[in-house]
């Protein structure tokens, strides 16, 4: 599998609000978070390795020690750049919903 994701903070704990937790993605020719949006705000700590984005339909480069942050119906998506697994500290607010939160752009382009 070519991402792992570990959770810190979730519901499971007792969390109403927020989710914390910790994303990897390995390289990978064309495997990438697809460019999305959803009705909650991420922000995402970039901790090792680097990433091609998209945000609002704007291209861009994260690396560690960068911090991104995609409001509520903001478009973003990245996929790792270069030989080195990129990795993330994500947290997101308020709790996502359970199902049918996530709506990715390609799926409504032409």
């Amino acid at each position: 599998n070519n991402v792992s994701i570990r959770m810190m903070v979730d519901d499971l704990l007792g969390a109403v609000h927020h989710t914390l937790f910790m994303v990897q993605f390995a390289p990978a020719e064309g495997f990438s978070a697809s460019e999305h949006f959803h009705p909650f705000e991420e922000l995402y700590y970039f901790v090792q390795g680097a990433a091609d984005g998209r945000l609002e339909g704007e291209p861009c480069r994260v690396e560690a020690g960068d911090l991104v942050f995609a409001g509520v119906g903001a478009t973003h998506g990245f996929a790792t750049a270069g030989d080195v697994p990129v990795r993330w500290i994500e947290a997101q607010a308020p709790m996502p919903p359970k199902s049918s939160g996530t709506i990715f752009v390609a799926d409504w382009s032409e």
